[in-house]
């Protein structure tokens, strides 16, 4: 079955609700950084280049551990979705598809969420 390719701007972020498993009072949040995707280089949908990799990086800020009770140091969470094996490729890389996710040990999520239906692959 054919799948859609990713293009610019396809990469969806889930960011969890989860708390730190330090953070005693529950005050803390997952904050998300910005999302980098890597575009190949030659194919494009519509003046859109498809994706090859991208990633996303979380700080988890606020909340306190301990008693007397202290703020939590920052943690950071890195997760980069990946391209499974593909018969299209771009500069010899695999490009991101429908159905591509990946989720970190905290819950957040990277999907790739193609909009565009021109351009498929098995």
């Amino acid at each position: 079955m054919s799948k859609k390719v990713a293009i610019e701007g396809d990469v969806e972020i889930i960011t969890s609700s989860a708390k730190h498993v330090e953070d005693k009072n529950a005050t803390g949040s997952w904050i998300q950084g910005v999302l980098k995707e890597e575009k190949g280089k030659r194919i494009s949908v519509n003046g859109k280049m498809v994706l090859v990799k991208a990633a996303m990086e979380w700080t988890y800020v606020g909340g306190t551990v301990g008693n007397p009770p202290s703020p939590i140091e920052v943690e950071k969470e890195t997760a980069r979705l990946m391209p499974g094996k593909t018969q299209l490729s771009d500069s010899q890389e695999s490009v991101l598809v429908e159905g591509d996710e990946v989720t970190t040990k905290h819950g957040h999520k990277i999907r790739a969420n193609p909009s565009q239906t021109l351009l498929t692959t098995d």
